[in-house]
């Protein structure tokens, strides 16, 4: 004679299941968490040899005419960092050969420099804000494209130390979606907004080293 399962065997094989399920996305939450901390520990290496660099000569590397905002100022730039136009100061490997000079960054090509764990390159840029009152913000920045949502999620919980979800997160602190051209105005760090509801998406932001 046949003998169904009794509730006691439903019951173990439900509980197997949640806890394979559970651990199926802790460990997706710790490979998230885990490229994000090392996106965060490439991009301070790279913030603290500007610093650096503007501790010894009061300005940022690439701002050549000393305004205060780095020259380069492409935030969609498709083009990875090469070894052209070093002296170039529109060029975003000029920020790089400048670190490189004073012997901040070790000599390697630029796109070694710019080559970030999870997602890259990253280059250095300056961009002017413009607020509603009509006053201007120099805002001196990494650029990091291609990074997958999730791990551009978990940068600004670990950095801004806010929720993905919290109002304006996308474009207040110091790390920011990138729309298009320019800075994020508005929105929050959603799957829905920023990754068209897939959460693989790749996506570019920028993290904001100087004052703001």
């Amino acid at each position: 004679m046949n003998k169904g399962f009794t509730l006691i065997e439903l019951a173990i094989v439900m509980i197997i299941i949640g806890i394979i399920l559970g651990s199926a996305i802790k460990s997706t939450e710790i490979i998230k968490d885990a490229r994000a901390k090392a996106n965060i520990t490439d991009i301070t290496k790279l913030a603290d040899a500007q610093h650096t660099f503007y501790e010894r000569v009061a300005r940022f590397a690439g701002d050549s005419d000393n305004d205060g905002q780095i020259d380069f100022t492409s935030l969609n730039s498709t083009n990875p960092p090469d070894e052209a136009n070093t002296t170039n100061s529109g060029d975003m490997d000029f920020a790089f050969q400048e670190l490189e000079n004073l012997g901040i960054l070790p000599v390697k090509t630029n796109s070694d420099h710019a080559t970030i764990r999870s997602g890259g390159p990253a280059y250095f840029a300056g961009s002017t804000v413009t607020d509603v009152a009509g006053n201007n913000t120099v805002l001196n920045m990494i650029v990091v494209r291609q990074v997958p949502c999730l791990t551009a999620f978990a940068m600004e919980q670990n950095i801004d130390k806010s929720s993905p979800d919290a109002a304006n997160s996308a474009s207040t602190g110091r790390v920011r979606y990138i729309d298009g051209t320019a800075l994020e105005a508005i929105n929050a760090w959603t799957v829905n907004t920023i990754c068209a509801n897939n959460p693989d998406t790749l996506t570019n932001l920028a993290y904001l080293f100087d004052r703001f």
